[in-house]
């Protein structure tokens, strides 16, 4: 064999452990990149976001499935209310009658503190003798004593003397301060309905009795109903 032959063959076999090395060495590299990868860089993120995707998709479909339900209630056909606007008025009345006794008690109070002077009163002659002396005001004082002591019957009594004067105006409001006090008290209802025909106020009279007559089944009511629907009240 000549020496350029065994040089040759030296050459082929330093080449071909240069190869395996290189070989190897990929082998290795290839292998560590492979184990980074996958324990720097596991699957589990992307499990989570498909979690997290299906979660943020749930509460679209709640919004979604509460307008259906909320499209489906504004197409059911309203129900009727029944209509309490005369109680509303009724209670009103009775607010602005009690603001009113109020102002008129301040008033009279102050009135009163003034001195009176005698010669405001008449004088009636006896013979020789003047006397002074004061025409009754029955009902000036049954209202003076009814602001000390906001008896309701003091406030009926009231009422009743008013309509029997035929000044029903004043008879309704009385007749609304005792309703006030008390709201069963039959004769308040009463009073407040035959001063309201009195007054031209037919509507209000009925619609007052009609709500007295279906809480207390009233006999008294219901046959004054029945005059004014008839129109037989006098």
């Amino acid at each position: 064999m000549h020496e350029y032959e065994q040089l040759e063959l030296k050459w082929k076999k330093f080449n071909n452990k240069r190869r395996l090395y290189q070989f190897f060495i990929i082998v290795v590299f290839a292998l560590v990149a492979f184990v980074v990868i996958k324990f720097l860089f596991p699957l589990k993120p992307l499990q989570q976001k498909t979690i997290e995707n299906k979660d943020v998709q749930k509460p679209f479909v709640a919004k979604k499935e509460k307008k259906n339900q909320e499209f489906n209630k504004s197409q059911e056909t309203p129900l009727l209310k029944p209509s309490f606007e005369f109680e509303k008025r009724l209670s009103y009345s009775l607010y602005k009658a009690k603001r009113y006794e109020k102002r008129k008690r301040i008033t009279e109070v102050q009135n009163n503190k003034r001195p009176q002077d005698a010669s405001n009163y008449p004088l009636v002659k006896r013979g020789s003798i003047s006397l002074h002396t004061s025409q009754p005001k029955s009902l000036v004082s049954l209202v003076k004593e009814f602001n000390k002591s906001n008896d309701i019957g003091l406030a009926l009594l009231i009422a009743k003397r008013y309509y029997e004067q035929k000044e029903y105006k004043n008879a309704a409001k009385w007749s609304l301060i005792a309703n006030n006090l008390d709201k069963n008290s039959e004769e308040s209802w009463i009073l407040f309905a035959k001063s309201s025909y009195k007054l031209g106020k037919k509507e209000s009279a009925v619609n007052a009795l009609k709500i007295y007559y279906k809480k207390s089944h009233s006999k008294r009511a219901y046959a004054l109903l029945k005059q004014m629907v008839q129109g037989t009240f006098q």
